[in-house]
């Protein structure tokens, strides 16, 4: 599908990539997660041509280290010209500080996708473009078929994120979009290393930020060998 260049050149994005996928590595998965192949492309792969096709030039990724084998995957997918590397300590893949007060004082539009989650073909775009038509601070992109998904939820009434399901935190969620104002009150309150979901509930208690939600129709988070099976036959 060819996009049209419409959106902003100063869209930058956020992809973690630091989980060790100790799921998977249970049930006898020795490759990194993020490697796996949907449609005979890599999950990460995939996520970065997507997201290169909605003219996103600058990508920012936190892996584990400069050792491991998805470190050099990344470094040699020759379509990707700018990107920034930032390792995690251990396997903490959700540390915003190291890249918020690097980038937050020339950016229009920051996005944020986890490594491991797999969208259809045509979402991502409509999501990028829905982002940039309005005006919202704090975008959720969101799903209610949970059926691949063990991440992170949100009650959808007050926007709050959850690392857990329940009656109140029934939709999944796997990428974000913040703009400059978010970014900046990031990055003067943000003390120590922190996960997304807590970033971003504070954020939330803000009474000036502005906040919807995206819904996708399905997209699914590869923390389980069954939820890769279940990506696997529903993912175009």
């Amino acid at each position: 599908m060819k996009v049209q260049k419409l959106f902003s050149t100063k869209m930058k994005v956020i992809i973690f990539a630091g989980g060790k996928g100790q799921r998977m590595i249970e049930k006898g998965i020795i490759v990194s997660k993020h490697l796996l192949l949907i449609n005979d492309e890599t999950l990460i792969g995939r996520l970065c041509w997507q997201l290169i096709q909605s003219n996103i030039k600058e990508f920012y990724f936190t892996i584990p280290s400069k050792k491991h084998e998805i470190y050099h995957y990344l470094k040699n997918l020759n379509f990707i010209e700018q990107k920034i590397f930032n390792e995690t300590i251990g396997y903490k893949g959700f540390d915003l500080k190291k890249v918020i007060n690097n980038i937050y004082t020339d950016t229009k539009d920051l996005f944020i996708f986890m490594g491991d989650t797999v969208f259809q073909s045509d979402e991502i775009i409509n999501f990028i473009q829905f982002s940039n038509s309005n005006q919202f601070d704090l975008i959720i992109g969101t799903t209610d078929d949970n059926s691949a998904n063990s991440g992170m939820f949100i009650n959808k009434d007050n926007f709050i994120i959850s690392r857990e399901i329940s009656d109140n935190y029934t939709h999944s969620t796997g990428c974000f979009y913040i703009n400059n104002k978010v970014l900046e009150n990031i990055n003067i309150n943000l003390e120590n290393e922190t996960s997304i979901s807590k970033t971003l509930n504070n954020v939330l208690k803000l009474s000036n930020i502005k906040v919807t939600t995206f819904n996708f129709s399905f997209f699914c988070d590869i923390n389980t060998p069954e939820a890769y099976e279940i990506c696997n036959s529903r993912i175009k």
